[in-house]
């Protein structure tokens, strides 16, 4: 499950849920604000308040005018294949082992899957 919290509400959906409601929240917000695509054509951060949501990786990043910063990460499905694999920080993704997040550029940890 993830939260998605907008405003005073918080969603706990499923792992792909959020991304559906996420993408009904960019088409209803202002184009000037909110732009999405690959990670890779993610404009330079210099405008504070916009936000980029990263379809190849379902990351949303806000640019806090100087830098991006991770808002929210949906589950990724594709798994790191080591800690040190290429990766962007506030991924996620899930196997049927273990929960992994990118913790910082290129470095993950994991967490073994049990009640």
């Amino acid at each position: 499950m993830a939260l998605l919290t907008h405003g005073l509400e918080t969603i706990e959906t499923g792992a792909t849920g959020w991304v559906t409601i996420l993408n009904a929240m960019i088409a209803a917000l202002d184009p000037n604000r909110i732009t999405s695509g690959l990670l890779s054509a993610r404009p330079a951060a210099s405008k504070a308040q916009r936000f980029y949501y990263a379809t190849d990786i379902q990351v949303l990043f806000y640019d806090n005018g100087s830098a991006w910063a991770v808002a929210a990460a949906g589950l990724q499905s594709k798994t790191p294949a080591s800690a040190g694999a290429t990766g962007t920080m506030g991924e996620r993704a899930v196997d049927a082992n273990y929960l992994y997040e990118c913790v910082a550029t290129n470095t993950w940890i994991r967490f073994t899957r049990a009640w």
